[in-house]
């Protein structure tokens, strides 16, 4: 088999710890693959109404079809590029014995797995935080150097955007956060069906929280642990699992990414908490990915496609993952943000 085939890259990727991500595994649990530029999703509008009374002589009355919309999303295009040169492995690898017997070739052929697992990483850390402004703010932008700023609104309704102040703020006194939990999954329940169930903050939002008595009180660390994610140890760090307060999960998330400049920047700021309902009738978030417009990659849709090819002058070798990922809830009102102080 040709080490530089896609499908040896694929499997190169497969074998290594992949990247994992919290939101995605979480609450956006679902991959989709499409072979068209835009993605449609037809969402079937749920109603409340009773079945009505009827005299058991007469027809049975023809239901009236509920409505239905279709939405339609162009997701942005990722293909990270990265140069592998013949001198990249004339130094000693990390982690290699001094005097080793390692071919040049041996270390080439590493090289290049790295990479291919490097944009790998890159491509899942962008859908990770996709998926978190996603539902922090209802809309994801997408904008880069040579793709013109646009942003998809997923249309979440405004009472789900909450912003507490004067003695509401969790860091006052009088505040009554196990209330404000136990409204806003209600919130959510007249919304999209389902109740708040997962609550997601930061350190400093767990820190004020954990503060209150009565929640301190009745918090149980023990319940729920059996649904808990498998977690990487490396995302372990950034997101851990608190315990349960009545029906809620509850998470801190710690997060953070590179930017284009360098500098580290937090993926959920200090003072935000996100309440989402889960399962069948909750988010039901989907990781979306349009088509590979690529002639190699068959004309098949695929959630990534690698792809390596050699220059001759200078002598190189190029790599290039490509994926076009939208994060997509079905029911983007199963979700709610909050600035708590």
């Amino acid at each position: 088999m040709d080490i530089y085939s896609t499908t040896s890259i694929a499997g190169l990727v497969t074998v290594q710890m992949p990247f994992v991500s919290f939101f995605l595994q979480r609450f956006f649990p679902t991959v989709m693959v499409f072979d068209k530029e835009e993605i449609a999703f037809d969402k079937i509008i749920k109603d409340q109404r009773l079945a009505p009374f009827v005299s058991p002589f007469v027809k049975g009355r023809v239901n009236k079809k509920t409505g239905s919309t279709t939405q339609t999303f162009k997701p942005a295009y990722l293909k990270p590029l990265d140069d592998v040169r013949p001198t990249d492995v004339q130094t000693r690898m990390p982690g290699e014995a001094i005097g080793g017997t390692r071919s040049l070739q041996d270390k080439f052929d590493d090289a290049l797995a790295e990479v291919a697992m490097d944009q790998d990483q890159q491509i899942d850390r962008r859908k990770e935080v996709m998926a978190v402004e996603t539902l922090l703010t209802g809309k994801v932008v997408i904008e880069g150097p040579d793709y013109p700023k646009q942003e998809i609104d997923f249309g979440r309704d405004a009472s789900l955007n909450i912003t507490l102040a004067g003695t509401d703020k969790w860091d006052d006194a009088l505040s009554d956060p196990c209330s404000d939990l136990e409204t806003w999954s209600g919130l959510i329940r007249k919304k999209c069906g389902s109740a708040g169930s997962d609550v997601v903050m930061t350190d400093s939002v767990w820190n004020k929280l954990r503060k209150n008595k009565e929640f301190r009180d009745q918090l149980d660390i023990k319940r729920g642990i059996e649904e808990i994610p498998n977690i990487d140890p490396r995302v372990a760090e950034v997101v851990q699992y608190k315990g349960m307060w009545g029906q809620f999960h509850l998470w801190t998330y710690g997060n953070s990414y590179e930017d284009v400049d360098g500098n580290t920047v937090d993926v959920m700021t200090g003072n935000k908490l996100l309440m989402v309902a889960v399962g069948q009738n909750g988010l039901r978030g989907v990781q979306a990915h349009g088509a590979i417009y690529d002639i190699k990659a068959g004309l098949q849709p695929l959630e990534k496609f690698y792809k390596m090819w050699e220059e001759n002058d200078p002598s190189v070798m190029m790599c290039m993952t490509q994926s076009a990922p939208l994060m997509v809830p079905a029911q983007i009102n199963a979700s709610l943000v909050v600035e708590v102080f």
